[in-house]
């Protein structure tokens, strides 16, 4: 769907289309894409965003944060459920990388910052080295 429809018409100048707002286009414009029922759309997006190319696809979201100008519950390569409302969006493979290399970044930076504290609090080396191997540990089940 993305190269037929999404980037010729649809978000040429923006970075998310949201569900409810694309199954009114693809129901009013002739030259979109006909679909059978919602349900078809649903399977296409979830198709989509499950996919391991995601990137030639799009991501989806569960809402966009105005202030901060950040999906929230921003997936792709996995399972989701997605619903047609104004608050579930698809959004363009370049624009979700960005935020997930920002979330990915800001990981290390937090994990990086708790081990130097660590190492100034621990004076031998060896406790240092084994807190070292178990600290990523529990970052990573914060941060997922």
């Amino acid at each position: 769907m993305r190269l037929e429809a999404l980037d010729k018409f649809l978000w040429r100048d923006t970075n998310h289309i949201d569900l409810k707002r694309l199954w009114e286009y693809l129901t009013q414009y002739l030259y979109l894409p006909r679909l059978k029922n919602q349900s078809v759309l649903l399977e296409a997006v979830r198709d989509g965003v499950t996919s391991t190319v995601w990137a030639d696809n799009f991501a989806y979201a569960e809402g966009f944060d105005d202030v901060k100008g950040t999906y929230l519950g921003l997936r792709a390569a996995t399972g989701i459920s997605p619903s047609i409302s104004p608050q579930s969006f698809l959004v363009k493979p370049d624009v979700a990388q960005q935020q997930f290399d920002a979330a990915a970044a800001q990981a290390i930076t937090v994990t990086t910052i708790e081990l130097v504290a660590v190492h100034h609090l621990f004076a031998p080396v060896a406790t240092c080295r084994m807190v070292l191997v178990t600290m990523p540990q529990r970052m990573a089940s914060r941060t997922v």
